[in-house]
Order: C-alpha cells, then sequence, then structure tokens
C-alpha cells in the first residue's frame, strides 16, 4: 500500500459541484467524494482539458480556484489555491 502523503485527511462527502475552466466558458458537473481544507478527490468524465485555470464552484456558491494534482481512469484530485 502507498504511503499517505497528503498534509491533511480527508473526509467522504457526496457534493455536486461544478468546475469551470476556459476563461468560464467550459463547466462540468462533478461528484465530490472527499474532501479536506487543501483539496477534494472528485469522480467524473472529463469533456474537456483540464490544465490552465480551474475553478470548482460549490453549492454554497464559493468559487475556489485549484490545480489538478493526479488522476486515474474517472477520479481526479484537486488542490486548493
Amino acid at each position: 500500500m502507498e504511503p499517505e502523503r497528503r498534509r491533511q485527511v480527508r473526509h467522504p462527502v457526496k457534493i455536486s459541484a461544478t468546475l469551470v475552466a476556459g476563461n468560464g466558458l467550459d463547466r462540468m458537473t462533478v461528484a465530490i467524494t472527499d474532501m479536506s481544507d487543501l483539496g477534494a478527490r472528485l469522480a467524473f468524465r472529463p469533456s474537456f482539458p483540464l490544465h490552465g485555470e480551474i475553478y470548482m464552484l460549490i453549492p454554497d456558491n464559493t468559487l475556489q480556484p485549484c490545480r489538478l494534482v493526479w488522476h486515474q481512469d474517472e477520479r481526479f484530485g484537486l488542490s486548493f489555491l
């Protein structure tokens, strides 16, 4: 088993959010499966490239800047900036 490298433990959640990229023109609904104050794991099928500026709009209308840290199949890890 690979050692844990996160600085903060993530907690399981079931939250629907929206990823925003491409200067706000590209949007995609995603499922947040776990989350901490520093990042989140998402599950979705990407329909646009996840590079450059990425924001996650969560249900309380917070627009959180983030960056892609890892991905495997349809699972993605984001770090909050």
